[in-house]
């Protein structure tokens, strides 16, 4: 079962706002500050808590960089560059394929 709050901040004090019972393809991250939560519980159950951390989002998002709200990929005023990290790999010949 997965519930989902469409707030996170306030998701401690309420009810989950959906519970996915099957489907779960079906579940899209669609907002901002939603807060999901995976359970394994009997049947027939239905209480089920928020994240722990979730009153907390606002605050780990902006450890982690993120600016709340903000959903552009790029930072306002910089223009996306490649990645210096990012490695290629190399081109397979028969020769090296067959050493290995």
């Amino acid at each position: 079962m997965v519930a989902h709050w469409k707030d996170a901040t306030t998701a401690a004090s309420n009810k989950p706002d959906k519970i996915f019972r099957s489907d779960f393809a079906s579940i899209r991250f669609t907002e901002n500050y939603g807060a999901y939560t995976l359970a394994l519980i009997p049947k027939g159950t239905t209480a089920i808590a928020a994240p722990s951390s979730s009153a907390e989002i606002e605050t780990l998002g902006a450890a982690d960089g993120g600016t709340p709200g903000d959903t552009s990929p790029t930072p306002e005023g910089t223009t996306p560059t490649e990645s210096s990290d990012t490695t290629t790999a190399p081109e397979v010949t028969s020769t090296t394929a067959a050493n290995g």
